[in-house]
């Protein structure tokens, strides 16, 4: 991933990509920036050629691909993190603000 952060939070999020999780370069920061396409090159062929950084970012990117594939499962017999997570807050919600939707809520 190359990261062009702009504003707000996005500086924290590429930090925390680039630094912490290590699948993401850091492109250029803020609107105001120049930049030439030999910059551009370099953060594409570092993030894509065979070198240890470029296959160790490929790697975490697949792992963390994985993370959220599996947290986002819905099946049969199996829910993901993620999905439940929801369900719970589906399920909860409408007890919480006497939703008419939610069948089980009593006067």
């Amino acid at each position: 991933m190359i990261g062009w952060p702009m504003a707000a939070e996005q500086f924290y999020n590429v930090k925390l990509l680039e630094e912490k999780i290590g699948v993401c370069v850091e492109f250029a920061r803020g609107k105001n920036c120049e930049i030439f396409h030999e910059e551009i090159v370099a953060k594409i062929e570092l993030v894509m050629n065979e070198s240890e950084k470029g296959k160790e970012m490929r790697k975490k990117a697949w792992e963390i691909k994985e993370i959220i594939n599996n947290a986002t499962k819905d099946e049969e017999n199996f829910k993901g993190s993620s999905m439940e997570a929801m369900d719970q807050f589906l399920n909860a919600a409408p007890k919480l603000r006497g939703n008419p939707w939610s069948s089980s809520v009593s006067s």
